[in-house]
Formats: structure tokens, sequence, C-alpha cells
């Protein structure tokens, strides 16, 4: 959806910041709404009150979710950064993942264990042999 776009459909001219707060309604609603759906229910209700509060609400609630991922993050990098043990390790794969894990790894020169190098091996197994 574009900010024309919703103009168009909708009616309404509203300032380009309002429209974020729109786009992010529409992506939050997913595929519980189609684009019409949205359209024709938002001409309803885009002054309510309680749409303005929910729509803060989750706002709040997705950057302190981003905080906690990045927090996360942290976490795991310093396990695998300070490792001790393989449970370090493998405490960090659950955080974030093994993709993440082994990247980290490789940029920071860090010597890969066997799971890395088979998830490596996987990733790569399916890329075309020409293309190398």
């Amino acid at each position: 959806m574009t900010h024309k776009e919703f103009t168009e459909k909708t009616g309404l001219v509203i300032p380009t910041q309002d429209f974020n707060r729109v786009y992010d309604m529409y992506i939050y609603a997913g595929d519980k709404m189609d684009k019409a759906s949205f359209y024709e229910d938002f001409q309803k209700h885009y002054q309510s009150k309680l749409l303005q509060v929910f729509y803060s609400q989750v706002a709040l609630l997705e950057s302190k979710i981003d905080a906690l991922k990045d927090e996360k993050y942290e976490i795991a990098t310093y396990l695998i950064a300070n490792m001790k043990s393989q449970n370090d390790y493998d405490m960090a794969v659950k955080l974030i993942g093994q993709k993440d894990a082994t990247l980290y790894k490789l940029e920071h020169n860090l010597e890969l264990n066997n799971a890395d190098i088979q998830y490596l091996k996987e990733r790569l197994d399916g890329v075309n042999k020409n293309s190398l």
C-alpha cells in the first residue's frame, strides 16, 4: 500500500507521519484483512480513540520486543566470544539460531565446530556449482 493508493481508495488526505501509522496498522492486520476491507474499515473508524490507543500499545510492545531481541543477541554473542564449554555455544544457538551464531563466528574469526560446518555445507549444497 502506498500513500497515494491509500488516498485514492479512501478519499482521506493525511500527512506522511499519520500514513506511516496507518501503514503499520495495515501490516499488523496481516493476512486477517485484505486491502479493500482495510480501506473500508479504516474509513469508518479512522477517528476512533480506541483504535489509536491500540495502535500505541502495539507500537510500544513492538519496541519492547525489539529491545529484547537485541538483548538476546548480545547475550548470545557474549556466550560465543567467551565460550568455556559446548553448553555455552548450544545456549547461544538456542537464543539466536545456528545461522546467526555461525555468522558471528565467521565475522570474528572464531573456530567453527562440526555443527557450524554442517550448517554451511547444507546451505552451500543447494548453490549452483556453475555459479561458483
